[in-house]
């Protein structure tokens, strides 16, 4: 009977067949938002403002900031609001190290991005320069220029008012030897040649290996891209392109039942459905949305899953009488040594079952109002529902047997010591012991007695006590009942004394 039991169970239960376990990499916190940023990087929003953490939590760069560029050449610009203008306070690498700048810069239009290791900013008095990879400045800020655009190949368009350059990476302006007019206008340095122009409109190609100038034919299109070189010639565009980190290394997708999103493999459950947003775990993480909260989920291959066993799945009770069920549970190695709340509640009426527990078997107390009952267990720990399942009972009314109760009296004389000795003899026929409290009692000269036994099943126990008697007594009685039921009595007893 018990194999049948346990075999019931197991189908009842098709979630125990998976290996894997769900855990937090990063508990729910209180930012509103979480979004995966670069390698094992994460951009963060609390009231509007942006920060980076890796995704065990760690702070990377405090929540604290009005934007964070994307990555561009490496590094992404962490920016502030400064009375309507956009200051650079640093600058984070694809590899999650933060450089703080000490200096006041602002992005200019168009440039908020390293390029060739160069970031384009002007300072706080609105003149322009160039900052290195540590945000020092390296070039300008003095007034030399006017405008300046990104560099390009170890060179970099900046201008005078209208007067255009072309500078090296120490600032030096290269000499342009065109011919007759003046040179008037330029763009920065693609594929190692710049086009640049004269006051008479006319074309040239600047070649920076043999720093020499030759003929070139106008652009078809004179629109710039956005480092400053023409869009017909470099195929760019205006806007630059961010880099985006390829996606992951994929695995488990959110399912959803309702509004609310859990996740399966294979059709197998292995966290429950329970979050508001859930996304697609990349690398073995994902983001996830619970109960307004955000939080990071790691994925495990466990080995070992959530697997509830009953040692015995059929009771017999008397009515009314309380029936203790168990189960076992198996848990996860990742999640031994947590503290689990186990909930068992009915499936029908959704009464919640109060459990004790001990190791990892646990206990319940019922009275059987029918012949099955079935049961949900479920499994949460750290604000996560981790599992759950259907262990089922089936009950068997048995009918009660009274106590069989026979009396002796040992003889109508008393002893030496004025005693007449009375024994009660309680059988029990059922198939199970049974524990009840044997009363005797009788005339005046009876001394009652009360006695709790247990009787094994299919036998008997005796108890006794006595009248206590000096002369002839008539009418004389005696009787004994238990709380099982059953019953004896012996009356109109004359009783002699021991002289008599």
């Amino acid at each position: 009977m018990r194999k049948i039991g346990i075999v019931i169970f197991f189908v009842l239960i098709p979630l125990q067949i998976t290996a894997q376990s769900i855990v937090w990499q990063l508990k729910p916190t209180d930012y509103s938002d979480i979004t995966r940023f670069g390698p094992n990087l994460y951009q963060v929003e609390k009231g509007g403002r942006m920060g980076i953490i890796h995704s065990d939590g760690s702070v990377v760069i405090p929540v604290s900031y009005d934007r964070i560029t994307d990555f561009y050449e490496g590094r992404a610009l962490v920016i502030a609001n400064d009375n309507g203008k956009e200051r650079v306070l640093g600058s984070l690498s694809d590899k999650g190290m933060y450089t703080s700048f000490s200096g006041k810069y602002y992005t200019l239009a168009g440039q908020a991005f390293y390029s060739d290791g160069m970031l384009s900013v002007s300072d706080s008095n609105g003149k322009p320069g160039y900052l290195d990879e540590n945000g020092t400045a390296v070039l300008g800020f003095d007034g030399s220029w006017t405008k300046i655009k990104p560099f390009t190949e170890g060179y970099a368009s900046v201008f005078k008012k209208d007067k255009y350059s072309l500078i090296d990476k120490d600032g030096r302006p290269v000499r342009f030897i065109i011919g007759i007019g003046a040179v008037y206008g330029g763009c920065n340095v693609y594929n190692g040649k710049a086009l640049i122009w004269d006051e008479n409109g006319k074309f040239y190609q600047y070649d920076v290996q043999t720093e020499k100038c030759s003929s070139a034919k106008k652009p078809t299109q004179t629109q710039f891209d956005y480092l400053y070189c023409f869009m017909s010639i470099s195929n760019r565009g205006k806007q630059p392109p961010y880099y985006t980190f390829p996606s992951g290394k994929k695995g488990l997708m959110p399912v959803s039942a309702g509004p609310l999103f859990g996740y399966s493999k294979n059709g197998k459950v292995i966290l429950p459905v329970q979050f508001d947003k859930a996304g697609e775990f990349e690398d073995g993480v994902a983001i996830v949305k619970l109960k307004g909260k955000c939080g990071i989920l790691r994925y495990v291959e466990d080995g070992s899953d959530f697997i509830v066993s009953v040692p015995k799945s059929h009771h017999e009770y008397y009515q009314g009488k309380r029936v203790d069920c168990s189960f076992s549970l198996q848990t996860p190695e990742v999640w031994k040594n947590k503290n689990l709340e186990i909930v068992v509640t009915d499936s029908e009426s959704g009464e919640v079952i109060s459990t004790t527990g001990d190791s990892n078997t646990y206990t319940f107390g019922i009275i059987p109002q029918t012949s099955s009952i079935l049961y949900n267990v479920s499994v949460a720990s750290e604000g996560l529902q981790l599992w759950s399942g259907k262990a089922s009972y089936t009950f068997k009314k048995k009918e009660e047997q009274n106590l069989r109760v026979s009396l002796a009296v040992n003889s109508n004389k008393a002893d030496e010591n004025d005693k007449v000795y009375v024994y009660a003899t309680i059988t029990n026929p059922g198939s199970e012991s049974v524990t009840t409290t044997v009363s005797m009692s009788g005339s005046s000269s009876f001394n009652s007695i009360s006695k709790t036994v247990t009787i094994s099943a299919g036998a008997s126990t005796q108890i006794g006590s006595y009248f206590k008697i000096q002369h002839t007594i008539k009418d004389q009685h005696v009787e004994v009942k238990t709380s099982k039921g059953g019953h004896a009595s012996k009356t109109g007893l004359t009783l002699m004394g021991f002289y008599d």
